[in-house]
């Protein structure tokens, strides 16, 4: 089975498939760092991936990098089926619309095209401190011009965001644990395997 390997001077994914030699690699294609006909062992691997991993664990913003992509990595292969997901929420009861044209803004503006679930989280606590700071205050909600919509009601919004982000919380969070409980009941084998 091909293996994928990109570090920080990668610009591609190096594509890793079996060598003759039991347990060894060889590089498919361009490649900065091995020659097709190399034979690329574990030992020459922990020497380029060890160095960016320190790296990359000393970053204040690990979970940023890592996402939900090394959990569900994880879970496909000790498991054998992929991870279900938490996918998008589909039922905000506030702000939905306003929530998720920002989510698509800001994803095609990194260059990921569609947004997901950590976006839409991301965007509810950044709308729930615009929200604060409008609300501060504590002003009335004032009478619309007769033939014009009603005003919203900010602070009516701001109290059912905060409600809505602790449900998706939770609901993102039980995905988390599932997944990580399917794990924890895989077959012995395949976590080895995972894990080795």
């Amino acid at each position: 089975m091909s293996q994928y390997l990109k570090l920080g001077d990668d610009q591609s994914p190096v594509q890793l498939d079996p060598h003759s030699e039991v347990g060894a690699f060889k590089v498919v294609g361009h490649c900065a760092w091995a020659k097709p006909e190399d034979k690329i062992t574990p030992d020459f691997l922990r020497s380029r991936v060890e160095p960016w991993l320190t790296a990359l664990f000393q970053s204040e913003h690990l979970n940023i990098l890592i996402g939900a992509g090394l959990s569900s990595a994880i879970q496909e292969s000790a498991t054998g089926t992929k991870p279900q997901g938490m996918g998008w929420i589909e039922d905000l009861k506030v702000c939905k619309a306003e929530i998720d044209s920002y989510v698509a803004k800001t994803a095609d503006a990194s260059g990921r095209g569609k947004g997901n679930i950590e976006d839409q989280i991301r965007s509810i606590n950044e709308l729930i401190k615009g929200l604060e700071i409008l609300t501060v205050q504590n002003l009335p909600v004032p009478p619309s011009p007769p033939g014009a919509p009603s005003y919203r009601n900010l602070k009516s919004e701001l109290v059912e965001l905060n409600n809505e982000l602790t449900r998706c919380l939770k609901l993102f969070s039980d995905s988390v644990s599932y997944g990580e409980k399917l794990i924890r009941d895989a077959n012995n084998d395949l976590k080895t395997e995972t894990f080795t």
